[in-house]
């Protein structure tokens, strides 16, 4: 089943389930390139500003209410995680992601029509660029986009740092119980020595820790730049302070709103300065990995003396966790290659930069805390000498 929606180039069939558009399936198609999609917390992003912008007009009467009132139920749908398979288009884009926004566009003001008791595509009663978008821009959008979801995913990055260093120096004080610390005990790849390394790499994360909450902070600061550019712009004060103050309590995160004209939003500083900090971790993890694997390689793999750590497990969990951390290192390094081609006019790299961003933030926690619930599980094999 289809319907028929038409835009200025014709008319085309759009499948009738669907809650994205004519320009959505457009844009589709022009670009197809690797399948994957936008992460999730970009996409719940957006909707948190498209709410927040929407619940604006209305506080200013520039929304009729039914309208207004479906729009705010339909983002906070998306909020919650609902509607993201109607999200098609790759994370590989021209512009800045101009082709995402309309796809929430539509999203949005179908599933508004749809909360209406309207058929999908009656655009004429909810219109995704005059209704939904109205008074924002897809760069401004954007911009805020990219930092609430980073912002949110490096307090979890932070939170998995955490608890693996904790349990790290856990296990080297456990170590240090059992074992004394004579000089043919600090032979690598023994006990004692595998417990100094982990509270060396503890110690390490520590301090990888506190570059990632520095990271962090820089992205606390977002300036809503939503109104278009000109004399709108200057008319629109009071819809940005309204939309600001909806917005920090839809996102739940401590963000302060920027209210200066500088454009912390649209600078690629603060995700470089995150991006570097998650390199050295990754790094410190390699390391830490390493170490593991030498371990699994000298002590034997049973008796009756020892730790509660099966290290062949720990080793094998140490395989996986270094391989995520190569590809956190790599995914810097092109972190870096689109923040220097970008075109300040055109600021045409951020989808590939934020989408890297994401992954690599997203690699390191899943790796993290698998990696540590590893080393908390009750194993019954144990780390002894040969």
């Amino acid at each position: 089943m289809t319907r028929t929606e038409q835009d200025r180039l014709g008319t085309r069939e759009v499948p009738s389930h669907a809650y994205y558009g004519i320009q959505t399936l457009r844009a589709a198609e022009k670009f197809p390139m690797e399948g994957t999609h936008v992460h999730e917390e970009i996409i719940m992003a957006m909707a948190g500003i498209k709410k927040a912008s929407a619940q604006a007009h209305l506080d200013l009467g520039r929304l009729p209410y039914p309208i207004g009132r479906c729009i705010v139920k339909a983002a906070e749908e998306i909020i919650h995680g609902e509607h993201l398979e109607d999200f098609i288009l790759d994370y590989i884009q021209a512009g800045t992601h101009d082709s995402l926004n309309t796809n929430m566009n539509e999203v949005i003001a179908n599933r508004a029509l749809e909360l209406m008791m309207e058929d999908k595509g009656n655009y004429a009663l909810i219109n995704p660029d005059h209704h939904v978008n109205l008074a924002q821009t897809a760069s401004g959008l954007m911009s805020v986009s990219y930092r609430i979801a980073a912002h949110h995913l490096s307090h979890v990055l932070i939170q998995s740092t955490d608890q693996l260093l904790t349990t790290l120096l856990t296990k080297e004080k456990t170590i240090d119980e059992r074992y004394t610390s004579e000089s043919t005990s600090l032979t690598p790849g023994t006990p004692v020595w595998l417990g100094r390394q982990f509270g060396n790499s503890a110690r390490n994360l520590l301090q990888d820790m506190k570059r990632l909450v520095l990271a962090s902070s820089q992205l606390h600061t977002v300036s809503l730049d939503l109104p278009l550019s000109g004399s709108e712009s200057n008319g629109n004060v009071e819809f940005v302070e309204r939309a600001s103050v909806h917005l920090k309590n839809i996102i739940k995160l401590n963000i302060r709103i920027n209210k200066d004209d500088g454009d912390f939003s649209g600078s690629n500083e603060a995700f470089l300065d995150l991006s570097s900090a998650m390199m050295q971790c990754a790094m410190d993890i390699s390391k830490l990995c390493g170490d593991i694997r030498l371990a699994a390689a000298v002590i034997s793999p049973g008796g009756n003396e020892g730790i509660d750590l099966n290290i062949g497990m720990l080793s094998e969990a140490g395989e996986v966790l270094a391989q995520i951390a190569f590809q956190a290192v790599g995914l810097n390094h092109s972190i870096r290659f689109a923040a220097d081609f970008g075109m300040p006019d055109r600021n045409a790299m951020p989808p590939i930069l934020a989408n890297n961003l994401m992954e690599s933030m997203k690699l390191l926690i899943k790796g993290m805390e698998s990696f540590t619930l590893t080393m908390t599980e009750d194993n019954e094999q144990r780390i002894v000498y040969r």
